[in-house]
Order: structure tokens, then sequence, then C-alpha cells
């Protein structure tokens, strides 16, 4: 069986870039290639890992692997014909509340998407980092998940 098709390309990609965020450090390699697939990738799936895993990443405004291209860069993509995903659009929003949030108040709003006003309020009271202080909410870990964590040998234990 011959597994070298586009889409079985674009899903390890996907994966790659997804893994990312495990790294120890990143470098400026690295970090051009993750900002290259958040902003200019034809792939719609390798877009939302790479900006998801920018977005947990979110280096510092001060970081030397964050540049002013770009920030140019996301909000072209935010502005790209046709318009990006909706979930797509919040990640950039939310990009652009780390690093330019006077941008946001320019940008689009949308009042009928309720994960686009989100994000975009967000963005605005500067909570964009608290996406990630916390872990999954309760009831997504009761609901989805089986409750349960591997302590020790034999073990179980409620997490």
């Amino acid at each position: 069986m011959q597994n070298n098709t586009d889409q079985i390309n674009e899903y390890i990609r996907a994966v790659t870039i997804r893994a990312m965020r495990f790294l120890p450090s990143l470098d400026a390699h690295d970090w051009e290639t993750l900002i290259e697939f958040a902003t200019t990738s034809e792939s719609v799936v390798e877009r939302l890992m790479a900006t998801e895993t920018w977005l947990y990443l979110s280096p510092p405004v001060d970081s030397p692997l964050i540049k002013a291209r770009h920030i140019e860069a996301v909000k072209m993509a935010l502005n790209t014909v046709p318009p990006p995903t909706t979930r797509l659009k919040a990640n950039y929003i939310l990009i652009l509340g780390l690093y330019a949030p006077d941008a946001i108040c320019e940008g689009p709003e949308n009042d009928d998407d309720y994960l686009f006003r989100e994000a975009r309020k967000m963005a605005i009271e500067g909570s964009v980092k608290d996406l990630f202080d916390s872990p999954e909410p309760k009831i997504i870990r009761e609901k989805y998940y089986s409750g349960k964590s591997k302590a020790g040998m034999g073990e179980e234990e409620d997490y």
C-alpha cells in the first residue's frame, strides 16, 4: 500500500506542527517555519495547527522570535479572500491580541459568530494568555475522557 498521498502528507505535516509545542526550545528557523504554515499554507488544517501552536507557545512581545513582519503576515492572512474559517479567524484575532491589540479595533467585527466574537473580546481585554493557564474544564474531562489517570503500578487515581 502506497501512503504517499497529499492527504497523508498534510496529516503528517499537521501532526508535526502540533508536536512543535512540546519541543524543549524552538530556534529561529523552526519559528519561521511555524509562522509560514500559520499564515501562508494552503491547508486549513496546517494553518489551524500552526496558529494553535503559536498561541500555546506565545513568546513574549519582546522575544527575538517575534518580528513585525510576522504580525503583518497575520493581518494579511486574516483579510484573505476567501476569508479564513471561523476558528482560524478567531486564532488570528487571539494572536493579534497578544502582539498588536490596536489592530483588533481596526479589524472586522462579526457579531453573528460566537467564536469570533468571544476571541475578539478576549483579545481586546488582554486575557488571551488565560486560555492556557488552567487545565481543561472539568466537564470536558468527565464527558470525553476516562477520568482516571495511572498514578502508579496498578493504582488509579482521579485527576
